[in-house]
C-alpha cells in the first residue's frame, strides 16, 4: 500500500468525513429497523414475504450510494498516470441574485488515469472543472488519496500557484494554508 504523508489538519478533517459517512449509515439502519419493526408490529395481519426483501435490500443498498459508505470503509491509495481529462456538464442552474441573466454552470472534470499494473481509473473532479486544465496535464503523475477530494499532481505544481485538495481553491506559491478553507497545502 501506499504510504502518503498528510498534514495533521487534513488527516483531521479526512477522519472527520469518514466518521460522518459512517455514523449516517448506522443511524441510516438504525431507523430502517426501527420502522420495520414497528410496521410488522403493528400490522399483524401482512405477511412479510416480498416487502420485506425490498425493504432489506433498500436498507443495505441506500447508504454504500447516498453517504460513501464504500469510500469511507474500503478505498486505498493509487499512483498512476492521466490518459485524457474530460469535461462532462452536470446541469446549468440559473443562480438567484441581482444578476438574473447570471447562469451558474456545474461541470465535472473525469481523469483517466492509468495505474502501473495497466488498469485505468477515474478520478471526478467536481470540485476543480473551472480551472482543471491548469491543474492537470495528459501526461501526468497522480497520487489519489482516499476521501481527498482531489488527486495530488506529483508532476508539477498547477499555473497561477499552488493548489488545496480540499477545496480546490488557487493560492499563492508562498502560502501554506489555504485562503479558503485555512487547511494545510502539500
Amino acid at each position: 500500500m501506499d504510504k502518503v504523508k498528510l498534514p495533521a489538519d487534513v488527516k483531521r478533517a479526512v477522519r472527520k468525513i469518514r466518521w460522518r459517512s459512517i455514523g449516517c449509515s448506522l443511524l441510516w439502519y438504525l431507523l430502517w429497523a426501527v420502522s420495520l419493526w414497528q410496521y410488522y408490529t403493528r400490522n399483524t395481519d401482512v405477511r412479510p414475504h416480498w416487502t420485506l426483501l425490498f425493504f432489506l435490500l433498500a436498507v443495505l443498498l441506500l447508504p454504500l450510494w447516498m453517504f460513501r459508505l464504500d469510500k469511507a470503509l474500503f478505498d486505498r491509495p493509487w499512483t498512476g498516470e492521466i490518459v485524457k481529462i474530460k469535461y462532462r456538464k452536470m446541469s446549468e442552474i440559473p443562480f438567484l441574485s441581482e444578476d438574473i441573466g447570471r447562469v451558474e454552470r456545474h461541470e465535472t472534470a473525469v481523469l483517466t488515469v492509468r495505474l502501473p499494473n495497466g488498469k485505468k481509473r477515474r478520478a471526478a473532479c467536481r470540485r476543480l472543472w473551472y480551472a482543471a486544465d491548469r491543474c492537470y496535464k495528459a501526461g501526468d503523475t497522480v497520487r489519489h488519496i482516499p476521501l481527498v477530494p482531489l488527486p495530488q499532481n506529483l508532476t508539477s505544481e498547477p499555473e497561477g500557484g499552488k493548489l488545496c485538495l480540499m477545496c480546490a481553491t488557487l493560492s499563492e506559491d508562498s502560502h501554506v494554508h489555504c485562503a479558503a478553507c485555512n487547511h494545510t497545502i502539500f
